[in-house]
């Protein structure tokens, strides 16, 4: 989800930042805010996913971890993207 967030954070590129600022600027401050707080939690989420992702992985397939040793560390490797994208987010704004 987050790199459909971040997808269409791009997509909008320009678009939110205050007209006369940038070439196809069409927005005002609070859009602008609104979108690098979107741009920057998503681009720093979806890679930290990615590396719980790979961790995951290690767990399961190198290490051989069952389903239940894999879920008291789940919520670890759910916090991390969340807590870094949207600690990173809110410290931007």
């Amino acid at each position: 989800i987050s790199d459909i967030i971040g997808s269409f954070g791009l997509f909008l590129s320009t678009w939110p930042i205050p007209k006369g600022e940038a070439y196809l600027a069409a927005g005002n401050v609070e859009s602008c805010i609104a979108i690098g707080f979107i741009n920057q939690s998503a681009i720093l989420c979806t890679p930290c996913y990615n590396a719980s992702l790979g961790v995951y992985y290690l767990l399961v397939i190198v290490r051989g971890w069952k389903e239940e040793k894999v879920g008291k560390v789940e919520i670890l490797l759910h916090a991390f993207p969340l807590l870094m994208g949207l600690g990173t987010g809110i410290a931007g704004i």
